[in-house]
């Protein structure tokens, strides 16, 4: 499980074996929700780490998942995905992600 508070107060949410990420208001409100039905070609069994970006998407990491490592907008569109267990030499499963820089377009691996 993992927390990120966010810039507008909120607190974004990966559930673990939950398989789902969400949002929440400072008044427990969900005001978005990630769950496996919602990005299918993901293959979403473990809501690991996560990181929403100004733009708005957000940059997720799903252990044991089909793609380990993917990002979404604020409309579930998968923007893009990456399963590094498929690379020789790369860590099979990602618990955690945090981008360091945010310039360029996430879209175009940027």
């Amino acid at each position: 499980m993992s927390t990120v508070v966010l810039d507008n107060g909120n607190w974004l949410i990966g559930t673990g074996a939950g398989a789902c990420f969400f949002e929440i208001d400072p008044n427990d409100n969900v005001v978005w929700m990630l769950k496996p039905e919602d990005v299918p070609e993901i293959g979403l069994k473990y809501a690991a780490g996560m990181q929403r970006l100004k733009d708005g998407t957000t940059v997720l990491t799903a252990f044991t998942s089909g793609f380990t490592l993917f990002a979404v907008n604020k409309e579930k569109k998968v923007l893009w995905k990456w399963n590094p267990s498929k690379k020789k030499g790369y860590a099979k499963r990602l618990t955690n992600v945090q981008v360091l820089e945010e310039s360029g377009d996430p879209v175009n691996f940027e």
